[in-house]
């Protein structure tokens, strides 16, 4: 991972202290707030969606750097404080991470901030290797001596995605200026705004998806004759996919739960939509492409697999079974949907799960180890009455 060499090298140049997780184990939510708390660290370097996983303060933190992913403002107003910076990096790995560097703050916009010491960032025409004119949007090009030489054994894509420096830029030893595939602009102050990906991959939960191999799976069902995905925002600091899907014929509407089993069957759980939305017409640009700016927010319930439901049969399943419900949006669920293979959970809700069930049942100590090892709603009830009888008074 190459966020690594950012956070393994620097600290130690810094004559820091590294604190890592125990092995094996995923620290999210208020379980990470509580190991951060524990070893009282204050530089944390992590994705802007794992952050929006913790709710509580950590008053030892001095230092925020987030990278990996765009940082939403509402997280920045949400962990800034005078006496704690907030820092937003950008860069490939192509470009030994780390390119550019801004201090973020409530009172101004969200950028990525200038290129640091040593590299240079332009803004290239998406076709052609030429500069846009300043204060354009255009593709996010990096030179500088941390440039990589290419990609091993992949001649033509290096070829590709390192041209020739046509614009003579100082301290650039190879000549050669790396196309990001990230569209972006410099603004009035000469910070970059990053504007997302160019090309349909999207980065979520740390995963690199390219949206149009899912969409392709999505078309082999005979219901579909139109389908986009894309990421959307359904709660602050939580992106999901959604698959917009418009039928093949007046007649027929798209089936939704085989679309899913068909994706769970080809796919990692991280490419499967959380949503499925029916759309009449895909709204269209002028150059006949999905207008993805266009795209409504889901309406629709979370997707889940088919099955009969089985109702809560006692008062700690029907409590766990409410915070489950509320944290995936879900109308009901049975107490033996797998919340991960039936439900489609991730790690990240589930971390607002546990908070959920805690504040319904106090003296549950639920942690997301125990969440991995009983994923239905049951077996975590049967586990939580087993926790309340050992610790009652003999």
């Amino acid at each position: 991972f190459d966020f690594s060499v950012e956070e393994l090298w620097v600290p130690l140049m810094a004559g820091a202290t590294l604190v890592p997780a125990g092995a094996g184990s995923t620290l999210v939510g208020e379980e990470l707030a509580d190991y951060l708390r524990d070893n009282r660290i204050t530089v944390l370097c992590c994705v802007p969606t794992l952050l929006a996983t913790i709710e509580s303060d950590l008053p030892d933190l001095r230092i925020l750097l987030v990278s990996g992913e765009s940082c939403p403002h509402n997280l920045v107003e949400r962990w800034y404080r005078k006496d704690r910076k907030i820092l937003n990096a950008y860069g490939p790995t192509e470009a030994t991470v780390t390119a550019s560097l801004t201090e973020l703050e409530p009172n101004k916009p969200v950028t990525i901030g200038k290129a640091l010491p040593t590299y240079s960032v332009v803004i290239l025409d998406e076709t052609e290797n030429k500069l846009v004119d300043p204060g354009a949007a255009g593709e996010i090009g990096i030179a500088g001596i941390g440039l990589a030489r290419g990609y091993l054994n992949r001649q033509q894509l290096t070829a590709e995605k390192f041209i020739p420096d046509f614009v003579g830029l100082p301290d650039n030893p190879s000549k050669r200026i790396y196309r990001s595939g990230d569209l972006g602009r410099i603004n009035a102050q000469g910070e970059i705004e990053y504007l997302g990906r160019i090309d349909t991959q999207v980065k979520i939960r740390g995963y690199r998806i390219e949206l149009t191999e899912i969409e392709s799976l999505i078309l082999q069902n005979p219901t579909v004759a139109q389908a986009v995905v894309n990421p959307f925002e359904v709660a602050p600091g939580q992106l999901e996919l959604v698959a917009y899907c418009s039928p093949s014929s007046d007649t027929v509407d798209i089936d939704r739960e085989q679309i899913i089993a068909s994706l769970r069957e080809q796919l990692p759980p991280y490419m499967v939509p959380a949503y499925i939305e029916r759309l009449d017409v895909i709204p269209m640009s002028a150059s006949n492409k999905a207008d993805r700016q266009c795209l409504p927010p889901p309406t629709s319930p979370r997707c889940k697999m088919p099955g009969a439901k089985l109702a809560p049969r006692t008062e700690t399943e029907r409590l766990v079974a409410s915070a489950l419900t509320e944290t995936l949006k879900l109308p009901n669920v049975s107490v033996d949907d797998h919340f991960f293979d039936d439900l489609g959970a991730h790690s990240l809700l589930m971390a607002r799960f546990c908070s959920a069930i805690r504040d319904r049942i106090s003296a549950a100590s639920v942690s997301m180890r125990d969440v991995y090892a009983n994923p239905t709603v049951e077996k975590l009830a049967g586990m939580l009455a087993a926790q309340t009888a050992n610790q009652a008074p003999v």
